[in-house]
């Protein structure tokens, strides 16, 4: 029997993977739902923040040479230093929660960061203006209550698309419900 790791995206979906090394394994996005009927097959729970907290990737032999997986440090680096909660998701996220090579050298690093409260415009900009310093892009998604936004959009100060349960739509506040 396979070992079936739940990794929870940061919209309302989550990933279902089984980390077996066939050739059709693919990683799979957060856009992609792959089912499982017993809730009993599920081997581990995993939260993109739990691969930070366990810093998985300095275990990892391929760190060294990936791109997304060597930026790791500066961006833990950052967002701690800013007391704000982050994680993986994406291939890297997939690869660090299974083991599972899915990240290529030309792959980007995503993250998810918890944003509960509203960001002062300032600090998103000087956030991703440190991102975007990196040698690896690394695509930043502020998770708010009313969904979830990417940095570099609401650093833009204009409006931007807020990804909801109930379908996309364009707002100046990501962290109100009303547009």
């Amino acid at each position: 029997r396979s070992k079936i790791v739940a990794i929870p995206c940061p919209t309302p979906m989550h990933i279902v993977a089984s980390p077996t090394r066939t050739p059709s394994l693919r990683p799979i996005s957060c856009t992609s739902v792959v089912m499982i009927r017993a809730p009993d097959a599920v081997a581990a729970r995993v939260t993109p923040e739990d691969l930070i907290a366990e810093r998985v990737w300095h275990h990892m032999p391929r760190a060294r040479r990936m791109g997304p997986i060597r930026v790791l440090d500066a961006v833990d680096e950052l967002f701690s230093s800013l007391g704000l909660v982050w994680g993986p998701t994406g291939s890297v996220g997939f690869e660090l929660a299974t083991g599972v090579a899915a990240a290529g050298t030309a792959s980007d690093l995503d993250v998810v960061v918890r944003a509960p409260e509203p960001w002062p415009l300032e600090s998103a900009r000087e956030i991703a203006d440190h991102l975007n310093r990196l040698p690896t892009c690394v695509d930043a998604q502020l998770d708010t209550p009313a969904g979830a936004v990417m940095l570099n959009e609401y650093a833009r100060g204009e409006r931007v698309l807020l990804r909801t349960p109930d379908g996309p739509r364009l707002t100046w506040d990501p962290w109100r419900e009303t547009t």
